[in-house]
């Protein structure tokens, strides 16, 4: 992944540590459920962050859509979605 033509290696390291803390950032659990279906991407932090992602969203969805009964929607649930 690392290959030396100018700036290309430092620009690479770069996006590797910013990936890394991003998956540090987002915890571990709850990936369990969508992670197979990121297993064509060769990245492994891209996979692990995608899957954290699309949890995270589906966990958002059930609880807005457990909400529609009520007629509106909490103000954390909205903020965290648009995070």
């Amino acid at each position: 992944m690392l290959k030396d033509i100018g700036g290309v290696i430092i620009i690479s390291k770069i996006i590797d540590n910013y990936l890394e803390n991003k998956k540090q950032d987002y915890g571990q659990e709850n990936i369990n459920s969508t992670i197979a279906l990121y297993e064509d991407i060769p990245n492994e932090r891209l996979k692990y962050i995608f899957s954290k992602i699309h949890s995270e969203i589906n966990l958002l969805f059930k609880y807005l859509n457990s909400r529609l009964s009520y007629g509106h929607y909490t103000a954390d649930a909205s903020r965290s979605l648009i995070k």
